[in-house]
């Protein structure tokens, strides 16, 4: 299995940048699947909730 090359906790900002659309949000939750694999939930403006694997987030730079 592939691990994740970058850790994303919950409350960092993530952009999700695989598929048709970008969409910017915050992670509210990283679990693991049955299979050992981390996703991780995150939450979107206005506030829908996407689950996503590791290769389908970048981690945004901390807002100072």
């Amino acid at each position: 299995m592939t691990q994740p090359t970058q850790t994303i906790k919950v409350g960092d900002r993530v952009r999700k940048v695989t598929g048709d659309y970008r969409l910017n949000g915050t992670v509210v939750s990283v679990f693991q699947t049955l299979k050992g694999a981390t996703r991780y939930v995150v939450e979107h403006t206005p506030g829908f909730l996407h689950i996503y694997g590791p290769q389908n987030l970048k981690l945004l730079p901390a807002k100072h």
